[in-house]
Protein backbone atom coordinates (compact mmCIF):
# COMPACT_ATOMS: atom_id res chain seq x y z
CA UNK A 1 0.00 0.00 0.00
CA UNK A 2 1.60 3.30 -1.01
CA UNK A 3 1.95 5.80 1.56
CA UNK A 4 -0.60 8.86 1.18
CA UNK A 5 0.55 10.95 4.66
CA UNK A 6 3.50 12.57 6.04
CA UNK A 7 4.15 12.92 9.83
CA UNK A 8 5.62 16.43 10.41
CA UNK A 9 7.61 15.12 13.87
CA UNK A 10 9.61 13.39 11.84
CA UNK A 11 13.58 14.00 10.58
CA UNK A 12 15.65 12.58 8.43
CA UNK A 13 18.82 11.98 10.43
CA UNK A 14 21.81 14.51 9.23
CA UNK A 15 24.75 13.20 7.52
CA UNK A 16 28.57 13.33 9.05
CA UNK A 17 29.82 16.18 8.48
CA UNK A 18 33.11 17.01 6.29
CA UNK A 19 35.41 16.72 9.25
CA UNK A 20 33.80 13.63 10.45
CA UNK A 21 31.95 15.01 13.48
CA UNK A 22 28.91 13.19 13.33
CA UNK A 23 25.85 15.80 12.70
CA UNK A 24 23.37 16.87 15.30
CA UNK A 25 19.45 16.33 14.71
CA UNK A 26 18.58 18.63 17.51
CA UNK A 27 16.04 17.83 20.14
CA UNK A 28 12.15 18.76 19.72
CA UNK A 29 11.19 21.87 21.17
CA UNK A 30 9.02 21.77 24.49
CA UNK A 31 11.30 21.24 27.10
CA UNK A 32 14.39 22.86 28.14
CA UNK A 33 16.80 20.99 25.06
CA UNK A 34 20.60 21.48 24.90
CA UNK A 35 22.39 20.44 21.74
CA UNK A 36 25.89 19.52 21.51
CA UNK A 37 27.83 19.63 19.00
CA UNK A 38 31.92 19.22 18.42
CA UNK A 39 31.68 21.51 15.24
CA UNK A 40 34.69 23.71 15.01
CA UNK A 41 37.15 21.88 17.35
CA UNK A 42 40.93 22.90 16.52
CA UNK A 43 42.54 20.99 14.30
CA UNK A 44 45.77 18.16 15.28
CA UNK A 45 48.20 20.07 16.67
CA UNK A 46 51.64 19.61 18.51
CA UNK A 47 51.92 20.73 22.39
CA UNK A 48 55.10 21.42 24.23
CA UNK A 49 56.30 20.71 27.80
CA UNK A 50 55.58 23.35 29.93
CA UNK A 51 53.16 25.14 27.72
CA UNK A 52 49.53 26.44 29.32
CA UNK A 53 46.30 27.08 27.26
CA UNK A 54 46.33 24.75 25.02
CA UNK A 55 43.33 24.22 22.76
CA UNK A 56 42.40 20.76 22.39
CA UNK A 57 38.49 20.13 22.57
CA UNK A 58 35.57 22.62 21.23
CA UNK A 59 31.94 22.62 22.55
CA UNK A 60 29.01 24.34 21.14
CA UNK A 61 26.25 24.36 23.22
CA UNK A 62 23.07 25.47 21.96
CA UNK A 63 19.94 25.98 24.15
CA UNK A 64 16.52 25.67 23.14
CA UNK A 65 14.04 28.88 22.70
CA UNK A 66 11.91 27.83 25.69
CA UNK A 67 14.37 28.97 28.34
CA UNK A 68 18.09 29.41 29.58
CA UNK A 69 20.27 26.37 30.31
CA UNK A 70 22.52 25.82 33.23
CA UNK A 71 25.59 23.75 33.41
CA UNK A 72 26.82 22.96 36.56
CA UNK A 73 29.95 20.06 35.83
CA UNK A 74 31.52 18.88 32.85
CA UNK A 75 33.58 15.59 32.63
CA UNK A 76 36.44 15.45 29.95
CA UNK A 77 37.81 12.46 29.04
CA UNK A 78 41.36 11.85 28.11
CA UNK A 79 42.05 9.18 25.06
CA UNK A 80 45.90 8.27 23.64
CA UNK A 81 49.39 7.70 24.77
CA UNK A 82 50.06 10.33 27.00
CA UNK A 83 49.66 9.72 30.80
CA UNK A 84 47.79 11.95 33.51
CA UNK A 85 50.90 12.84 34.98
CA UNK A 86 51.73 14.42 31.38
CA UNK A 87 49.07 17.49 32.43
CA UNK A 88 48.95 19.98 35.13
CA UNK A 89 44.77 20.11 34.16
CA UNK A 90 42.61 21.43 31.71
CA UNK A 91 39.91 23.84 32.01
CA UNK A 92 37.07 25.33 30.38
CA UNK A 93 36.48 28.19 28.84
CA UNK A 94 33.39 30.47 27.34
CA UNK A 95 34.30 31.84 24.41
CA UNK A 96 32.11 34.69 24.16
CA UNK A 97 33.39 36.25 27.43
CA UNK A 98 36.81 34.40 28.41
CA UNK A 99 35.79 33.70 31.35
CA UNK A 100 36.32 30.38 33.04
CA UNK A 101 34.11 28.01 34.50
CA UNK A 102 35.25 25.73 37.33
CA UNK A 103 38.90 25.31 38.04
CA UNK A 104 41.94 23.78 36.25
CA UNK A 105 41.41 20.43 37.24
CA UNK A 106 43.91 17.46 36.98
CA UNK A 107 43.12 14.02 35.42
CA UNK A 108 43.08 11.02 37.76
CA UNK A 109 41.90 7.25 35.24
CA UNK A 110 42.14 9.65 32.22
CA UNK A 111 39.11 11.09 33.39
CA UNK A 112 38.83 15.25 34.67
CA UNK A 113 35.94 16.39 36.34
CA UNK A 114 35.07 20.53 36.11
CA UNK A 115 32.71 21.32 39.05
CA UNK A 116 31.07 24.79 38.14
CA UNK A 117 28.08 24.45 40.53
CA UNK A 118 29.20 27.57 42.25
CA UNK A 119 30.27 29.37 38.66
CA UNK A 120 27.49 27.94 36.24
CA UNK A 121 27.83 27.93 32.47
CA UNK A 122 24.62 29.82 31.60
CA UNK A 123 23.37 28.85 27.98
CA UNK A 124 20.55 31.48 27.15
CA UNK A 125 17.68 30.91 25.41
CA UNK A 126 17.91 30.17 21.74
CA UNK A 127 21.78 31.33 21.93
CA UNK A 128 24.98 29.12 21.16
CA UNK A 129 27.83 29.13 23.70
CA UNK A 130 30.99 27.95 22.33
CA UNK A 131 33.17 26.38 25.19
CA UNK A 132 37.02 25.53 24.66
CA UNK A 133 38.74 22.98 27.02
CA UNK A 134 42.61 24.04 27.23
CA UNK A 135 45.06 21.84 28.69
CA UNK A 136 48.05 22.69 30.61
CA UNK A 137 51.01 20.70 30.14
CA UNK A 138 53.77 19.67 32.94
CA UNK A 139 57.34 21.19 32.11
CA UNK A 140 58.45 17.04 33.56
CA UNK A 141 56.75 16.23 30.19
CA UNK A 142 59.87 17.19 28.34
CA UNK A 143 60.97 14.38 26.36
CA UNK A 144 58.24 12.52 26.76
CA UNK A 145 56.46 11.64 23.11
CA UNK A 146 52.62 10.42 23.24
CA UNK A 147 49.34 11.58 21.96
CA UNK A 148 46.15 12.80 23.12
CA UNK A 149 42.72 13.40 22.60
CA UNK A 150 39.47 15.06 24.78
CA UNK A 151 36.35 13.88 24.77
CA UNK A 152 32.80 14.76 26.89
CA UNK A 153 30.51 12.11 26.68
CA UNK A 154 26.67 13.67 26.32
CA UNK A 155 26.06 12.03 29.66
CA UNK A 156 29.33 13.84 31.19
CA UNK A 157 27.17 17.25 31.17
CA UNK A 158 25.59 18.00 34.13
CA UNK A 159 22.84 20.61 33.34
CA UNK A 160 19.28 21.54 33.58
CA UNK A 161 18.44 20.58 30.20
CA UNK A 162 17.88 17.22 28.02
CA UNK A 163 20.92 16.80 26.13
CA UNK A 164 20.95 15.80 22.49
CA UNK A 165 24.45 15.12 20.93
CA UNK A 166 26.58 12.29 19.28
CA UNK A 167 28.50 10.43 21.65
CA UNK A 168 30.86 11.04 22.40
CA UNK A 169 32.17 14.50 21.24
CA UNK A 170 36.06 14.28 20.36
CA UNK A 171 38.67 16.94 19.54
CA UNK A 172 41.48 15.82 17.56
CA UNK A 173 44.57 14.06 18.29
CA UNK A 174 47.08 15.94 19.90
CA UNK A 175 50.69 15.44 19.72
CA UNK A 176 53.68 15.62 23.01
CA UNK A 177 56.63 16.76 22.73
Amino acid sequence: TPVTGAEAALTMPAAASATGTPAVVPAAPGGKNLTVSAEGTPAAATHASGTAYNDALKLKLTAGTDGDVTITQLVVNRGGFASDSAFTGVGAFNLSTGKRHGNFVTFSDQKATIPMASNPLIVPAGKTVEVMFRTNITAAAAGQTGTYNLSVLPAGITTTATVSAPAPLMGATEALT
